[in-house]
């Protein structure tokens, strides 16, 4: 995932950065109150934006797994390949869910990065155990995984981008409204912010 921080950074400015408000008189328009039934509306379309985002983000995630594990199940049936490293790999596969980062515990960057890690070396290794194969070319369907791999890898990025979006509108809401949402009842009375992606948070 490492591999793709300048594509999170660059399109996270336009996402994020794009719905700033730069003038002061804007930025003293948005503390205004916003009416209860239409701050309850906002609230509740900002809450399933950022879950579809989110559940977006592990779908393709677990896409991602289930790719690695059929190309090593390709691998399996070729003739000459390195054992030792392929059942190594096999195993950290089956392991790396174990590792990932849930809506909680994601909250603490660490999270992110130890999952990202070990994404990030389990990718790299499944790659060069590939390429290390004679006349892998002899076998399209193990570079077509490669392929959809990567693209995958990529997605993930963009869905955190995308839920990112989200989750800053919503807490900035939380921030603007805290006194609106206090007098909404007790369904809203242990509304959180959101934790984030975006790298500094």
């Amino acid at each position: 995932m490492k591999t793709y921080i300048l594509a999170i950074i660059a399109i996270s400015f336009f996402l994020l950065h794009g719905c700033k408000q730069s003038e002061k008189d804007e930025e003293k328009a948005t503390t205004k109150a916003i009416p209860q039934e239409q701050l309850i509306a906002k609230i509740g379309m900002l809450q399933d934006s950022a879950k579809a985002a989110w559940s977006l983000m592990m779908q393709t995630d677990d896409q991602k797994i289930s790719f690695v594990k059929r190309l090593l199940d390709e691998v399996s049936y070729m003739p000459k390949y390195d054992i030792l490293v392929h059942e190594r790999l096999v195993q950290n596969c089956k392991k790396l869910k174990a590792k990932r980062f849930d809506e909680n515990s994601f909250l603490q960057s660490r999270n992110i990065d130890s999952y990202d890690s070990a994404t990030d070396s389990l990718l790299k290794e499944v790659k060069l155990l590939v390429l290390s194969i004679p006349n892998v070319e002899n076998y399209p369907l193990c570079g077509e995984l490669l392929n959809d791999i990567t693209a995958l890898d990529n997605d993930v990025v963009l869905h955190r981008v995308k839920y990112d979006a989200w989750a800053m509108q919503y807490n900035q809401i939380i921030d603007e409204q805290r006194e609106a949402i206090a007098q909404m009842g007790s369904q809203y009375a242990n509304l959180k912010k959101m934790g984030l992606f975006q790298l500094g948070q």
